[in-house]
C-alpha cells in the first residue's frame, strides 16, 4: 500500500527519505577467551573468516557486531528498511552515485560496528523525482525515528512493520489489508520455481539492497565520501577507489578459498 501511495502521486514529488536503525544490542564487553563448548565446531563456525579465540558472547546472534562476519544494524535492520526506501524510489538494481556522512564507534571497541551514524545516499533521476532524492540513514540520530519516512511535497508517509501513516490526515487512504508477508513471499518463490517467472523480490534487487548497506558501512569505516559513477559497480567494486575496494575484499582462510 505504501508503494501504491508513492506511485499514485498522492505525496507529490518525493523530496527525501529517512531510514532509522536501532543501536547495536551487543551484550557488553566481550568475554575472555575460552574453549568453545563441545557441541560447537568453532572452526567451521568461523568459516573463511580469520582464526580468532572463542569468546562466548561474540558468537551466534552477536556475530552481527564484528566486521569479519557482518555489518551491524546496517546490514540487519538496514537490509529491510533501506530496501523499502529503494523500492519506493523505483531504483531497482541501481546504486547511489554518492554516499557521505559520519559515524561514531564504541569508545572501548566492545564491538566494531557503528554505534551511531548519519549517512546520506544520493540517487539521481529516480521515478519518484527526476531531480534525484537523498536517502538519509540515521542511527541514534536526532530527528530520525520510526523505520522509513518518505517526505513529499504534499505530505509525509511513515512506514514501519505492520504500520502505515500519512500526514496530513485525509490526504490519502492509508489503510491496508493485514496479511502474512512471509507466506506471500514463500508462495511467490514457489510460483517462480514452477513457472520460471521473475519473482517480485528478485535476487538482483536483494543483491543491490545489500550492496547499498555495504556502501553505507564503507563510508562509516573510511570516514569520507565515496562516489559511484552512474550508480553502477564494476564487478562489485567501486571504479577508481583502491582504498575502498581493499575493505570490500579479504583473503579467505585456508580451506575455505573460492575455487
Amino acid at each position: 500500500r505504501a508503494k501504491e501511495i508513492v506511485d499514485g502521486g498522492d505525496l507529490g514529488v518525493i523530496e527525501s527519505i529517512t531510514v532509522n536503525l536501532p543501536g547495536p544490542n551487543f551484550p557488553g564487553k566481550p568475554d575472555a577467551a575460552s574453549e568453545p563448548p563441545s557441541h560447537l565446531d568453532f572452526g567451521r563456525w568461523l568459516g573463511p573468516a580469520p582464526e580468532v579465540p572463542y569468546r562466548e558472547n561474540c558468537v551466534h546472534y552477536n556475530f552481527r557486531f564484528w566486521w569479519d562476519y557482518s555489518g551491524g544494524q546496517m546490514t540487519n535492520f538496514g537490509a529491510h528498511h533501506l530496501d523499502c526506501a529503494r523500492w519506493f524510489l523505483g531504483v531497482d538494481d541501481k546504486m547511489p552515485t554518492r554516499v557521505s556522512g559520519t559515524a561514531a564507534f564504541h569508545p572501548d571497541r566492545w564491538h566494531e560496528v557503528t554505534e551511531s551514524c548519519r549517512l546520506d545516499q544520493f540517487y539521481p533521476d529516480t521515478p519518484a523525482n527526476p531531480e534525484g532524492v537523498t536517502v538519509t540513514i540515521g542511527q541514534k540520530t536526532e530527528g530520525i525515528s520510526g523505520a522509513v519516512t518518505v517526505v513529499g511535497e504534499n505530505g509525509t508517509m511513515h512506514v514501519n512493520r505492520g504500520k502505515l501513516r500519512v500526514e496530513p490526515t485525509g490526504l490519502v487512504d492509508d489503510r491496508f489489508p493485514k496479511n502474512d508477508a512471509h507466506r506471500l513471499h514463500a508462495a511467490a518463490f514457489v510460483e517462480s520455481v514452477r513457472t520460471r517467472a521473475t519473482p517480485p523480490a528478485d535476487i538482483a534487487i536483494g543483491n543491490a539492497s545489500a550492496n547499498a548497506c555495504h556502501l553505507a558501512n564503507l563510508v562509516a569505516r573510511l570516514g569520507r565520501e565515496i562516489t559511484i559513477p552512474g550508480g553502477r559497480l564494476d564487478a562489485g567494486r567501486i571504479p577508481g577507489d583502491a582504498e575502498a575496494n581493499e575493505i570490500l575484499d579479504r583473503e579467505y582462510r585456508a580451506g575455505y578459498e573460492l575455487v
